[in-house]
């Protein structure tokens, strides 16, 4: 029981990370460009 759900734990957490790196990969794509000419 604790292998499985460990299992399907860690199945989960690769999942959103996935998601969330391409989020992040996504706004930083959109507004990288904004935020280097503000800081410039």
């Amino acid at each position: 029981l604790v292998l499985v759900l460990l299992w399907q734990f860690s199945i989960g957490t690769r999942l959103v990370s996935q998601i969330l790196l391409k989020s992040v990969r996504m706004v930083s794509l959109a507004f990288g460009p904004m935020l280097t000419r503000n800081f410039r």
